[in-house]
Parts: structure tokens; C-alpha cells; sequence
């Protein structure tokens, strides 16, 4: 069972993700930053923001948000 089952299990139902990501390498500035840093974390917040809309948004629609 997923986050977006537990809730809906918990609290009856989905209607809005609030889902923060974010996150830099500490302590360095941006010239000192490798592009391969930069891209791993980008690559993380994509993939972690990806499969939590998809765990959440079929409940989401069930309750007619969401979009479509």
C-alpha cells in the first residue's frame, strides 16, 4: 500500500497534493557545482514528484479534482 492508499484509507479521500521538493548541494556556489550534481539532483525531484502525482491523482479524479 502506497502513501496516496493510506490517506485515502485514513482520511476518506484526496483532494489536493502539496508535495515540496527542493534541495541544493550546501556550502558551494553555482560555479563551483559540477553539471553531473546539478543533473542527479534534478533527476530526483523529477522522478519523486512523477510517481507521486501518479499515486495520488486516481484518487484525486475519483473526488473530481485533479484535472484531467
Amino acid at each position: 500500500m502506497n502513501a496516496a492508499e493510506l490517506a485515502v484509507r485514513k482520511f476518506g479521500r484526496l483532494d489536493v497534493l502539496l508535495h515540496l521538493v527542493g534541495g541544493w548541494i550546501g556550502g558551494r556556489r553555482i560555479a563551483e557545482v559540477d553539471a553531473k550534481q546539478v543533473e542527479e539532483m534534478l533527476q530526483q525531484h523529477l522522478w519523486s514528484s512523477f510517481y507521486l502525482v501518479k499515486a495520488v491523482l486516481p484518487h484525486m479524479h475519483k473526488g473530481g479534482w485533479g484535472g484531467s
